[in-house]
């Protein structure tokens, strides 16, 4: 017997609809840094050049592990 056979159904359908909300955060979040669009160099000031993923500084991943703990 695993853990599932003594639970019952609605526990583990919150169970798996949790991981599913888990998942889907964590791939919002792997896409964003996927993007190569976000790791463009925006040079409108060549003194302090903006890149998006240099500006989030691990934010968006931070948030993703947070909500899922």
């Amino acid at each position: 017997m695993n853990d599932f056979d003594e639970m019952p159904t609605m526990n583990v359908i919150h169970l798996l609809a949790l991981k599913d909300n888990e998942i889907f955060d964590l791939k919002k979040a792997l896409g964003w840094y996927a993007d190569e669009n976000n790791h463009e160099v925006n040079v409108t000031n060549q003194w302090e050049p903006v890149l998006p993923i240099n500006q989030d500084r691990g934010k968006r991943a931070r948030q993703a592990l947070k909500g899922n703990q």
